[in-house]
């Protein structure tokens, strides 16, 4: 690349690193290539992305916040569910979780985000936008539209340096997406996009959650089903997870689902 005049050049790797700062950038004189101007090491990062959303599974075992996202349900766990626990299964898969307002039926998701190389220590972080829908029972008429930016807030329940991971080189969020049984049953139908994004995603769009331009290392959509009802003994009445449609009730990769009360 010749410059001729002061400018901003914008390099664009091709094939990822080996290894961190492989990558030179040189500047010299076109006539005295003896003088280097200015010089700068970089890396060619990419980065896959995946869930874990199975019932009885807990979160990576390299995962810095796996811990966090355990404690965080336990202390906002219902005390009311049919087993006593927030947690019957696992942190992951279905929970009866405490919301802001009341006990809700959530579906526990890890994305996990595996950067090369390795050695990298930039930041990157999982930035997601959602697009969705609340409904009520067998109606398809929406109570409530699901739809932005819906990258996490909470720091202690997502990692965006790959170095804290063990091993290194991994990225993570946890999330617990799910309906309220207001007026039972309660179903929430809703298709992620979550966003690999070089650095800490401050600048990302406030309206989808994707990535400022240049700065997308990967993409997964993935879709978040569940229905909540109320169960009731003499001396509670708590949440439980409606199972009245096939394949609600989960998280998983191949979708989108269509936003219908049954899925269909």
């Amino acid at each position: 690349m010749t410059i001729t005049d002061s400018q901003t050049a914008t390099v664009q790797g091709v094939s990822t690193s080996s290894d961190a700062n492989d990558v030179q950038l040189v500047a010299k004189l076109q006539r005295n290539q003896q003088k280097t101007l200015a010089q700068q090491n970089a890396t060619v990062v990419s980065v896959t992305l995946a869930i874990n959303a199975l019932n009885g599974k807990s979160p990576s075992e390299g995962n810095p916040k796996g811990k966090n996202f355990l404690n965080y349900i336990e202390s906002n766990a219902s005390p009311n569910g049919p087993s006593g626990s927030a947690v019957p299964n696992g942190p992951l898969g279905e929970v009866i979780a405490k919301g802001q307002t009341s006990d809700y039926c959530a579906i526990g998701v890890e994305t996990v985000g595996q950067v090369n190389p390795s050695t990298y220590t930039g930041l990157v972080t999982i930035t997601k936008g959602m697009s969705g829908v609340a409904v009520q029972g067998s109606s398809n008429n929406p109570l409530k539209t699901l739809s932005g930016d819906d990258t996490n807030p909470i720091p202690q329940l997502f990692s965006n340096d790959p170095t804290a991971s063990t091993p290194k080189g991994f990225i993570y969020d946890l999330d617990l997406p799910g309906p309220n049984p207001l007026t039972p049953p309660y179903r929430t139908r809703i298709n992620f996009t979550a966003y690999a994004t070089l650095g800490d995603g401050s600048d990302r769009s406030k309206s989808n959650g994707s990535p400022k331009k240049g700065k997308q290392l990967a993409s997964l959509t993935y879709y978040v089903a569940a229905s909540c009802t109320n169960d009731t003994n003499p001396n509670n009445i708590y949440p439980i997870f409606s199972n009245d449609v096939t394949g609600d009730n989960q998280a998983g990769t191949l979708g989108p689902i269509k936003t219908t009360w049954n899925l269909k």
